[in-house]
């Protein structure tokens, strides 16, 4: 049986010390060797340090003012609506934009600067030479395309030199959002102050150009829109009132006052007017002929307007009066067979024949009257019916008139409505500004 004593732990501490002694001892003996590293690496840095470029970051901010579009054909004008996060990252997006990018570039000819446009250092890097060294262009002369291609090839350089140089803009472009605020911040880094700050205002100014330009055209759009719209709409509103004047035509439904009453509405309105005044003036007639009738039957001539208005019942009436006075006179002085009471009584006779013979004409006539009269009003009764047909006819052709009224109507107020927009359109479009 192997048995375990209290000598391990110690010969295991004694080797620890040992190992520990024979690390110090190492370094110490290399000391001048560690020494040279560190400080030769702390020279390459300090070095390097003092070499370095400096760089300087230049910031702006621009305000997002969002506007509501007005309606196109009411007299609202715009209004502000709530910006939302979202609202406020898509213009973030688009100031960040490459096209925003190339503007800019092009604006401040960046392309001709070497801190954009490496290749126009005049000494490379370390890393460009070493690209360069190994290059196969530098090694085989045969390696570039040929003289076809000689075009080609330039364009596709020149558009890959593009591209890196808005990348390199692009690198040293930041863009960010202020939570909640309306700002967003444009931070441009560069070697030199200005020309970071001057770059960072061109990015604000050109955004904001960019978005006034989207806007005039947007209006541009909407004017030319509206002008194409607003001679088809002026078509169709003369078309619509020269259907309304046709129809009226047609139908005789021409207006004839300001109360807008249709031509039937007038002759029915004449005729029932003309057949109260037949129909009262037969009754008349009527109420003449029956007192003359009734004179006739044997009734006291007092009772007849128009026998006592008749001159020659009215001298007869005298005559009469006269004789019969003498009459009276006559029974009192002579005897009943006497001549001059023969004469008298046969001279009212004849006045009595007389004054019925008057009377008779004076019926006949009224008779004449009363069927001239009847004949009147039946005529008139056959026009009313007529005109009343007529009306009805016309009444039917004017719900259509009216419809068509109300499609002109409809028409001209929309014609109206897209000519104020056109003009507002105008004016904006002449005091436009931007909302950014």
């Amino acid at each position: 049986m192997t048995s375990i004593t209290g000598d391990a732990p110690e010969k295991s501490g004694a080797a620890f010390q040992n190992q520990l002694s024979w690390a110090i001892r190492l370094v110490w003996r290399e000391k001048l060797i560690i020494a040279g590293i560190v400080l030769l690496a702390a020279t390459a840095t300090l070095a390097y340090l003092g070499k370095a470029t400096r760089l300087y970051t230049a910031q702006a901010a621009v305000v997002i003012d969002a506007v509501e579009p007005s309606d196109s054909l009411t007299e609202r004008e715009s209004a502000r609506y709530r910006l939302t996060e979202a609202n406020i990252q898509t213009e973030s997006e688009v100031i960040s934009s490459t096209v925003l990018a190339r503007r800019v570039i092009e604006r401040l000819n960046l392309d001709q600067d070497p801190e954009f446009n490496l290749s126009l250092r005049q000494e490379p890097s370390a890393l460009g030479q070493v690209i360069g060294y190994v290059h196969p262009r530098a090694w085989f002369p045969g390696w570039e395309a040929g003289e076809g291609n000689a075009g080609q090839d330039e364009r596709l350089k020149q558009q890959m030199q593009e591209t890196r140089i808005v990348r390199r803009f692009m690198s040293k472009l930041s863009v960010r959002s202020i939570r909640r605020s309306f700002v967003v911040t444009i931070q441009f880094t560069s070697e030199n102050r200005e020309k970071a700050a001057r770059i960072a205002n061109a990015v604000a100014d050109l955004y904001v150009l960019e978005r006034l330009e989207a806007s005039l055209e947007q209006t541009r759009r909407t004017s030319a829109w509206l002008g194409e719209r607003l001679q088809q709409l002026r078509g169709e509103v003369q078309a619509a009132e020269q259907a309304v004047e046709i129809f009226r035509a047609e139908e005789g439904l021409g207006r004839i006052n300001e109360r807008s009453m249709t031509v039937s509405d007038q002759q029915l309105t004449e005729l029932n007017s003309r057949l109260i005044l037949a129909r009262t003036e037969l009754a008349q007639k009527r109420a003449r002929l029956s007192q003359v009738q009734a004179l006739q039957r044997g009734r006291g001539v007092d009772t007849a307007t128009d026998v006592l208005q008749s001159p020659l019942i009215q001298r007869l009436r005298e005559q009469q009066v006269t004789l019969q006075r003498e009459l009276s006179e006559a029974v009192k002085t002579y005897g009943d067979r006497h001549p001059r009471l023969i004469a008298i009584r046969a001279d009212l006779q004849e006045f009595e024949i007389k004054m019925r013979q008057e009377v008779n004409k004076i019926a006949t006539s009224l008779e004449n009257e009363v069927v001239v009269a009847q004949t009147g009003v039946r005529t008139l009764e056959g026009e009313l019916s007529g005109t009343r047909q007529r009306t009805d006819v016309a009444r039917g052709a004017e719900v259509q008139l009216r419809q068509l009224q109300r499609e002109a109507e409809s028409s001209r107020l929309l014609y109206e409505a897209f000519l104020g927009r056109y003009k507002r359109d105008a004016e904006q479009e002449r005091l436009q500004q931007s909302n950014a």
